[in-house]
């Protein structure tokens, strides 16, 4: 309400922290000394932004922007300090600016092998105006996919689908190692394991898995999008639900901000997420991860797409794959952007 206050006919009024901040007043005269307080305000953040707890607690009673008034608090091990800068400067800059909002859709013929995207102001996909696909340089992407179980099988979980894109480190490309896209929409399991492989289509994306079932990772193969599966130690993703893997990727989480890698996070869905990761952890918060985690992987060993484990996962699911004609596949033309109504 705040920031849209001409949708109430309201008016706006915010004091900043080191304006009339006592003692740097000047009583004689009525002025306030802000030059000299603000650099004081700015030094106490930086003795304490260690603590996130003391950090977000100082942010809410001393704000310096109205933004900070209305940050949420930050629960993760994660740096708050960075996380709340983060935010501001995305209120700030790129919220509603770079960030397009959107669908994809199957357009043929043939059917379902390619996809575009379609400018839509209620489309389930927000993408980074310089994030979409780079003809010219193929599986620079991977995308991490927080799946969910099948319906009844995991009754204690409230989890839903998410899908979050990163673009590896290339100098090939004009922008690059940083987070590209977020799917919003949670819909029906069904629904979004096609939007997941229309996505894969869309990116030409290399895929990190939470392969909780294998439903997901089964469906792929039949399309023949298997290879796009990244495996690692020979199996398709990681499971969920593992410690293991948790702390793995709270690792890989933790190199991300000591290289300061989240100044190029131009979402707040991820900041959001990022902010509560290992405490309540969201599912943009568990596609991101499994999105660094690929990214961590590839530039690994053991542990690109495997065609051979693709292989040996038909033969186990009754050649499923072999018999079925292809409906899914990529296509070296691709429509990558269109405004809706052009």
């Amino acid at each position: 309400m705040y920031f849209e206050a001409y949708r109430y006919d309201a008016v706006t009024h915010f004091i900043p922290c080191y304006r009339c901040a006592p003692p740097d007043v000047d009583w004689e005269n009525g002025i306030s000394l802000a030059d000299i307080a603000k650099p004081k305000y700015e030094a106490r953040r930086a003795r304490i932004k260690g603590d996130p707890e003391v950090y977000y607690k100082e942010l809410q009673e001393n704000p310096m922007n109205p933004k900070e008034c209305f940050l949420p608090p930050s629960k993760s091990n994660y740096p708050a300090h960075k996380l709340d800068d983060q935010a501001v400067w995305i209120l700030d800059n790129y919220k509603d600016k770079e960030i397009v909002r959107g669908r994809l859709d199957f357009v043929g013929p043939p059917k379902d092998q390619k996809v575009q995207f379609t400018q839509d102001e209620l489309g389930p996909w927000e993408v980074y105006r310089n994030g979409f696909p780079t003809p010219n340089v193929k599986k620079i992407h991977i995308m991490g996919v927080d799946d969910v179980y099948e319906e009844g099988d995991a009754p204690f979980s409230d989890s839903e689908c998410s899908i979050v894109i990163y673009r590896e480190l290339d100098h090939r490309v004009a922008e690059s190692d940083l987070f590209v896209a977020v799917y919003l929409a949670r819909p029906g399991r069904s629904k979004f394991h096609i939007e997941t492989m229309k996505a894969a289509i869309f990116w030409d994306a290399l895929v990190m898995l939470e392969n909780n079932d294998g439903v997901l990772e089964g469906k792929f193969i039949k399309k023949n999008l298997g290879d796009r599966l990244m495996t690692i130690n020979g199996k398709v993703g990681f499971k969920g639900q593992s410690e293991v893997w948790t702390n793995k990727m709270t690792g890989i989480g933790d190199e991300f901000f000591n290289e300061n890698k989240h100044e190029k996070i131009y979402f707040l869905s991820i900041i959001d997420a990022f902010k509560t990761w290992r405490i309540d952890n969201t599912d943009v918060g568990s596609a991101a991860h499994a999105a660094l985690l690929g990214v961590d992987q590839r530039q690994g060993i053991g542990s690109e797409t495997n065609k051979e484990q693709v292989e040996r996962t038909r033969l186990v699911m009754g050649k499923i794959g072999r018999t079925q004609k292809a409906e899914y596949g990529t296509s070296k033309k691709k429509k990558w952007f269109s405004k809706a109504n052009a």
